[in-house]
């Protein structure tokens, strides 16, 4: 092997555990954020009189499905102290409602993400809250910027 070839060899092995390293801080980062933009959309005001609820009046816990955009199940996300429970397409069966993220998209200290919750699904008069969110983060804050909620029928 002439030393042409071993230098070679040498920058492409330094730059892929640059990209290796660069990559993995920058999903550590992304888990966070995406926790923290995860909760946003829970938060939402405009969809909690949607959320299910038990009979004395207190939240279930919210759905999310596993189908298109997936989230870690580890991920660090509640709402009324419940944790979301995440579930395949094939396990939703008869819940009553659920979240469906299908754009979740978090580039330096901006946000997208567009998903529909879905609600009412046991009943003839399925309904859905289409969602489109923009977000931008100052400092360790994420804010909505800009809101999009339109009513659908399924």
């Amino acid at each position: 092997m002439n030393m042409k070839s071993q230098l070679l060899k040498k920058m492409m092995l330094a730059v892929m555990l640059s990209v290796f390293s660069f990559s993995f801080s920058l999903n550590a980062q992304s888990s966070s954020d995406s926790a923290l933009v995860l909760q946003k959309c829970v938060d939402l005001t405009v969809l909690q009189q949607y959320y299910p609820t038990n009979p004395n009046n207190s939240f279930k816990p919210l759905v999310v499905m596993q189908h298109g955009i997936t989230f870690s199940t580890s991920i660090a996300v509640s709402y009324a102290n419940n944790p979301l429970v995440f579930k395949t397409k094939a396990d939703i069966g008869n819940e009553s409602a659920y979240f469906l993220f299908w754009e979740f998209k978090i580039l330096g200290n901006s946000a997208k993400v567009e998903f529909t919750y879905k609600y009412d699904c046991n009943t003839p008069m399925k309904k859905a809250q289409k969602v489109t969110l923009v977000l931008l983060k100052t400092g360790n804050t994420w804010s909505v910027t800009s809101t999009n909620v339109e009513t659908i029928l399924l």
